[in-house]
C-alpha cells in the first residue's frame, strides 16, 4: 500500500498533485497520471526542492530526465534508510510535513506510516523511471 493514487475516479475534490508522464501540455486529470493528496506529496518536497529549487506547489513544472536523476537517487536513498530501520528523528531533515498536525498524525503510527512512505517512494521512483524511458520529461502539476 502506498500514498499514490493511480485511479483518478478515486479522487475527491481538487487538492491533489498530479504527476504527468511527459512534458506538460496544458491538460489536467490525465488517465496516465498518478496523483498524491497534497499533504502526502509534501513528504517528498524537501528532496525535490534540494535539486529543483524552482519547484512551485501551485505551478506546472516539466522536469527533464537530468533533473529527475538526483531527485530519484535521494528518494531511493531515503527508502533504504527507512528499510534499514531509521525513524523520523533520523530522517527528519529529508522529509517535510505540511503542518504540525500532519506530523503528529504521522507520528501516531510511525512504523506503519514509514513503511507506507517507503512503499510510496519505491512505487514512485519506478513509475518516474519507466515513464522517462518513453519521454524526456515527467511533469509535476500543482494545486
Amino acid at each position: 500500500m502506498s500514498y499514490i493514487i493511480t485511479d483518478k475516479l478515486k479522487l475527491e475534490g481538487t487538492a491533489y498533485i498530479e504527476i504527468y508522464p511527459g512534458k506538460f501540455d496544458g491538460s489536467h486529470w490525465n488517465d496516465k497520471s498518478v496523483f498524491f493528496e497534497e499533504y502526502h506529496w509534501d513528504y517528498l518536497t524537501r528532496i525535490i526542492l534540494r535539486h529543483y529549487p524552482e519547484y512551485d506547489p501551485y505551478g506546472f513544472q516539466s522536469l527533464s530526465s537530468g533533473s529527475w536523476k538526483p531527485i530519484l537517487s535521494d528518494l531511493q536513498d531515503l527508502a533504504k534508510r527507512i528499510e534499514n530501520g531509521q525513524k523520523i528523528m533520523d530522517i527528519r531533515s529529508e522529509i517535510s510535513f505540511m503542518s504540525e498536525y500532519t506530523e503528529n498524525e504521522f507520528m501516531e503510527n510511525e512504523e506503519a506510516n514509514l513503511n507506507k512512505l517507503k512503499q510510496t517512494i519505491e512505487q514512485f521512483t519506478c513509475w518516474v523511471k519507466e515513464n522517462l524511458q518513453s519521454s524526456q520529461f515527467v511533469s509535476i502539476l500543482g494545486l
